[in-house]
């Protein structure tokens, strides 16, 4: 008895979009005590809006025959965004974005200087997964994350210009090279599993 074949395709996304109606000043109670910065800054308000991706597809496309499955699953994750760097000179700026994507916002309480945001791009990432239903309760799996070596965008780099005019950038001395934002994994490259 021949055993029949099953072709799957998966299609999900998501849409998200973060907006503030308005934001509250520091509460009185804590403003009496001298506390002056503000709560809820542009580093937390990016958090709730830009920190996640604003859109997310997966399409998984798989193959059964018999007690065998292969699979494989393209995830797309949005463009994310991030405080890079606070309160920075229009020297420290110009030595520090260029070749990034960044949007510069007036920083709070010098006009001259500018809070960098950077923005890092969408990623496509593809998984495969071989599978063998060994019993009703076992199956065995092993497979690849991320097959094609897919990196997140790097942090603003510290370089010998911006260290020159007073300011490293947001990769830590080059110790981070990538940002925590990023919905790929962080170690990146590809990653072999296996699982019961």
């Amino acid at each position: 008895m021949e055993t029949e074949a099953v072709s799957r395709a998966t299609l999900a996304g998501n849409y998200n979009k973060t907006t503030f109606d308005r934001i509250a000043g520091t509460p009185a109670p804590i403003a009496a005590l001298g506390i002056t910065t503000p709560l809820f800054d542009l580093t937390q308000q990016l958090r709730f809006s830009d920190s996640l991706p604003r859109d997310k597809i997966t399409l998984d496309l798989s193959y059964a025959r018999g007690p065998f499955t292969f699979s494989v699953t393209n995830t797309r994750y949005g463009r994310v965004a991030t405080v890079a760097l606070l309160n920075r000179t229009p020297a420290q700026v110009a030595a520090l974005v260029q070749g990034y994507d960044v949007r510069l916002v007036p920083s709070v309480g010098s006009a001259a200087n500018s809070d960098i945001i950077q923005r890092f791009g969408a990623k496509v990432l593809t998984d495969i997964d071989v599978s063998w239903q060994a019993t009703r309760a076992l199956r065995l799996s092993v497979g690849a994350q991320n097959v094609f070596d897919i990196y997140p965008d790097e942090n603003i780099a510290s370089r010998v210009s911006s260290v020159a005019v007073g300011s490293n950038g947001a990769d830590n001395a080059g110790t981070k090279p990538y940002n925590a934002v990023s919905p790929s994994d962080l170690t990146a490259g590809p990653c072999l599993f296996a699982g019961v």
